[in-house]
C-alpha cells in the first residue's frame, strides 16, 4: 500500500513537472509574441519611417502639388476654350476641395514621422528593456488568463495593471506589481491527475498555435525587412531611388508652374 501511494505520488510529481515546463514554454512564447507586437513592431515601423519614410513623405507632397497644378491647368484651359473668363480663386477652391483626401494622407504621414522620431528618441535602455520583459514573463506565469483560468477578481485586476505597465514601459510599476504578486498561491497543487493530463494537452496545442503565429508575424512587414533596415547600404539605395522620383516630380511641378504663369498672363 505504501509503495502504491509512493508510485501515485511520484507519477503526480512527474505530471506536475511536465505541466509546469509546458506552462513555462507557453508563457515564454506568449510573451515573445506580445513583445513582437507591442515593442518590436512599433520600433521597426518607426525605424522604417525615419530612415525611409521621410523621403517618401517628401515625394508624396511633391506628387500632390503636381496633381494640384495639373488640375488647375486643366480647369483654366477649359474656361479659355469656352471663351469664359478664368476665375483663379474659384479654380483653386475647387481643386483644393477635390484634394482633401490627399491633404489628409499627407498630414497622417507627417504625424507618423513625428511620432517615429519621438519613439526612437525615448527608447528605454537595453538593461531596462530586458528587466521589463523578464518581470512581465514571470508575472504572466501566475496571472495570464490563458494559463490560469481560475483567477480571482483581485488577480484579474492585478493582471490588467501588469499589462498597462508593460505596454507603457513602466518598469517601476512593474517592479511594485511583482512584489504584490509574490503571495499568489500556485494552482498546480490543486490539480488532479485528469486535470494535469487535460492541461498538458491544451498547452501542447497552444504552443503549436503560438509558434505558427510568431512565424507569421516574422514573415510580415516590418519584420520581413528588419535585416535590410539595419543595412545602411540598402537604406541608401532605397533613398536614392526615391530621390530620383522626387527629381522627376520636381521637374513636372516646374513645367506646370510655368504653364500656369503663362495662362495667368493671357
Amino acid at each position: 500500500m505504501i509503495n502504491l501511494e509512493r508510485s501515485k505520488s511520484s507519477e503526480k510529481e512527474l505530471l506536475k513537472e511536465k505541466y509546469l515546463l509546458l506552462k513555462g514554454e507557453y508563457v515564454k512564447l506568449l510573451t515573445d509574441k506580445d513583445c513582437l507586437l507591442e515593442w518590436g513592431k512599433p520600433q521597426l515601423e518607426a525605424l522604417y519611417t525615419v530612415k525611409i519614410g521621410i523621403k517618401q513623405l517628401e515625394l508624396l507632397e511633391l506628387r500632390m502639388e503636381v496633381k494640384r497644378l495639373k488640375k488647375m491647368t486643366e480647369l483654366a484651359v477649359a474656361c479659355l476654350n469656352r471663351n469664359e473668363p478664368v476665375d483663379w480663386s474659384k479654380i483653386e477652391k475647387t481643386v483644393d476641395m477635390g484634394l482633401e483626401k490627399d491633404y489628409e494622407k499627407i498630414l497622417t504621414e507627417a504625424s507618423r514621422v513625428a511620432q517615429a522620431n519621438n519613439l526612437l528618441s525615448n527608447l528605454a535602455s537595453p538593461e531596462r528593456s530586458v528587466e521589463l520583459r523578464k518581470l512581465y514573463r514571470s508575472l504572466a506565469k501566475e496571472l495570464h488568463p490563458d494559463v490560469n483560468p481560475d483567477l480571482t477578481e483581485s488577480q484579474k485586476k492585478l493582471w490588467h495593471a501588469v499589462r498597462r505597465a508593460y505596454e507603457h514601459g513602466d518598469l517601476e510599476s512593474l517592479r511594485a506589481l511583482s512584489v504584490m504578486a509574490q503571495d499568489i498561491e500556485s494552482n498546480a497543487d490543486k490539480l488532479s491527475d485528469d486535470d494535469f493530463h487535460l492541461q498538458i494537452e491544451l498547452l501542447k496545442a497552444g504552443i503549436e498555435k503560438l509558434m505558427v503565429e510568431i512565424e507569421h508575424i516574422h514573415s510580415e512587414f516590418p519584420f520581413n525587412i528588419e535585416k535590410e533596415l539595419r543595412n545602411e547600404e540598402w537604406v541608401k539605395k532605397q533613398n536614392e531611388q526615391t530621390e530620383a522620383l522626387i527629381e522627376q516630380a520636381s521637374e513636372q511641378k516646374a513645367k506646370y508652374e510655368e504653364r500656369l504663369d503663362l495662362l495667368k498672363s493671357l
